[in-house]
């Protein structure tokens, strides 16, 4: 999700960051649903990569952050943004796995 919007400026608009919870399924090719991002984080969390304190939450500040991130960034906003999910991504891990 943070690649694509990196690749496409402006696709932040699009991301539906609201109070309602309901899963929903991807629209277009390419893009996954919530209910995917969940299994993702449940997998990592069970795995033990994630913190067991992740939660939804989390992952809407990672996005709207990231959001701001390519807003500012200019025509380096692929590159800057995944060098701020990098840095979210490594904030989300158990110290075992650091």
């Amino acid at each position: 999700m943070c690649a694509y919007q990196g690749a496409r400026q402006g696709f932040h608009r699009g991301v539906r960051l609201g109070a309602d919870h309901r899963p929903r399924t991807g629209s277009a090719a390419g893009r996954p649903g919530a209910g995917d991002r969940r299994a993702t984080g449940a997998r990592a969390q069970a795995a033990g990569t994630f913190r067991a304190d992740i939660e939804r939450a989390d992952l809407i500040v990672l996005l709207t952050g990231n959001a701001g991130v390519v807003a500012s960034a200019g025509p380096d906003a692929a590159s800057a943004s995944r060098r701020y999910v990098a840095h979210m991504l490594r904030s989300f891990v158990t110290d075992a796995t650091r």
